[in-house]
């Protein structure tokens, strides 16, 4: 029997670039630019560009793919005449409550990040609460807008499981090329030092079977 046809719109697969929900790369730089030709809008956007980009996480469906010349950007939507006029957007916009509020919450400032290795992720956002005629209250959310998520250290769990995620089935060869070349693992070169010194299996939880690696196993 042939599957039915989706049934709702929001079945429907975002495509492309809209499905990815996390990145990770070099920030190169964040721009005010107008609207790109043939959108549907006169209003200004902020530019993110990212280069050593790598696509950690696609939104649930969508197909993974890989980033050309691993350089990635996306737009958010700023305010009308932003360029022209020196207008600014309110503190109910994505960009204000999403996009920056991030990076004041980590305590750093998009300059200060520009140049160095952060992740994006796209994490659900309420804009402002609303009552209707019948005062119940509403929420605007974007779900679509991408926000900096934690800064990642050698120690942090996060990195660890990437770590150890990267190098389950590779050979201890391999695993050495992937530190190397990988976007993220690169930075951390503490355990490409780790596995020459044979001490990174105990440092991910991780295990040699045979010639390759695996997951460790708590006792």
């Amino acid at each position: 029997m042939t599957p039915l046809p989706i049934q709702t719109s929001g079945e429907a697969s975002k495509g492309g670039f809209q499905g990815i929900d996390e990145v990770y790369g070099l920030l190169v730089d964040v721009d005010v630019v107008p609207a790109p030709d043939g959108w549907d809008t006169t209003k200004d956007q902020v530019l993110v560009t990212m280069e050593d980009a790598k696509i950690l996480k696609m939104a649930e469906g969508e197909d993974e793919f890989d980033l050309n010349d691993n350089k990635y950007s996306f737009y958010i939507t700023y305010c009308d005449k932003a360029l022209s006029e020196g207008k600014r957007p309110t503190k109910n916009s994505a960009y204000v409550k999403a996009f920056l509020a991030s990076f004041e919450r980590a305590g750093v400032t998009m300059e200060e990040k520009i140049g160095q290795y952060v992740t994006f992720k796209r994490v659900p956002t309420v804009l402002f609460t609303r009552t209707d005629k019948e005062t119940q209250e509403k929420e605007d959310i974007t779900t679509n807008c991408f926000t900096l998520v934690g800064t990642e250290t050698v120690d942090s769990d996060s990195t660890k499981t990437y770590i150890r995620d990267l190098l389950v089935g590779l050979t201890q060869k391999a695993a050495l090329k992937q530190l190397v070349l990988d976007p993220k693992a690169k930075q951390f070169p503490e355990f490409k030092v780790a596995l020459k010194e044979g001490t990174l299996e105990k440092m991910v939880g991780l295990k040699i079977e045979g010639t390759k690696f695996a997951v460790a196993v708590e006792e």
